[in-house]
């Protein structure tokens, strides 16, 4: 029985993003252990280990995995540096992906990697930026002007002044998704969409390049009240909970789907 945090409210409001995850790790876990690909350096996995989820976290980065495990104080947390593909001899029956997909060069074998990985009736929760909006497009610029050598220095300094030059190492977005992008790769992959939220707006790009810029909880929680209202091309996430059917599942659904219509 997992551990409902008590503070989700407030979670809720100052992280959407992390949010969904907990609520869809208390709805769709059992017991096992979860497989938490490119967990970085563990904050995420260490919080879901804090609420009773059995949890691996996997990074090809050996830095990021050292300080997750440095900094690591639960039995059921374990770090890994290993990809995915090496993953041969255990299937997970629950999968989290967040901020990862846009980093890879084939988002789409990477998933079928993830459906391999997974249980029948096993799950995915799946997060990425909503790659065309104002948030990604302007950070996505800020990318662009770093092949400038002038002003990658600048960059460089600008983020060892401000105390984020090792907490905030970016790597490149090598893919920008729109919500039609992410819903088909996923459908293609084997895996079922259950549901999917847009989330978050400005503050959180704010707090990541002028974090000496305290953000009034009021703020974010008005961001949180209106995100319903708008459309979700100014949101920044992308997040789905999805469920994975066996291929013999799905091919029999076509078929009776194909000849119930006919």
């Amino acid at each position: 029985m997992l551990k409902f945090p008590q503070n989700i409210d407030y979670i809720d409001v100052m992280s959407p993003r992390l949010a969904f995850i907990i609520r869809k790790m208390c709805e769709n876990y059992n017991k096992g252990i979860v497989l938490d690909v490119g967990c970085g350096n563990g904050k995420i996995t260490q919080y879901l280990g804090s609420i009773g989820v059995d949890i691996l976290g996997v990074d090809i980065d050996e830095n990021e995995i050292k300080k997750a495990v440095d900094s690591n104080e639960h039995e059921n947390v374990q770090f890994a540096c290993v990809e995915i593909k090496n993953i041969t001899e255990k299937k997970f029956p629950g999968i989290l992906l967040t901020e990862v997909l846009e980093h890879t060069e084939e988002p789409l074998n990477f998933l079928n990697e993830l459906y391999r990985l997974c249980e029948n009736n096993g799950f995915l929760i799946l997060t990425v930026p909503n790659g065309y909006s104002p948030k990604e497009t302007l950070m996505a610029g800020v990318r662009h002007l770093k092949n400038n050598k002038l002003f990658a220095e600048l960059i460089k300094w600008y983020r060892k002044a401000i105390g984020r030059d090792k907490e905030c190492n970016e790597s490149p977005h090598l893919q920008r998704f729109t919500l039609k992008k992410i819903q088909s790769l996923i459908e293609e992959s084997g895996f079922t969409i259950k549901e999917y939220y847009c989330c978050d707006i400005w503050s959180g790009f704010l707090w990541m390049y002028f974090p000496w810029i305290p953000i009034p909880f009021f703020v974010r929680k008005i961001e949180r009240n209106i995100t319903n209202y708008i459309s979700y091309k100014l949101l920044g996430d992308l997040v789905f909970i999805c469920l994975k059917k066996s291929k013999t599942d799905i091919h029999l659904n076509q078929f009776l789907y194909k000849n119930i219509t006919k």
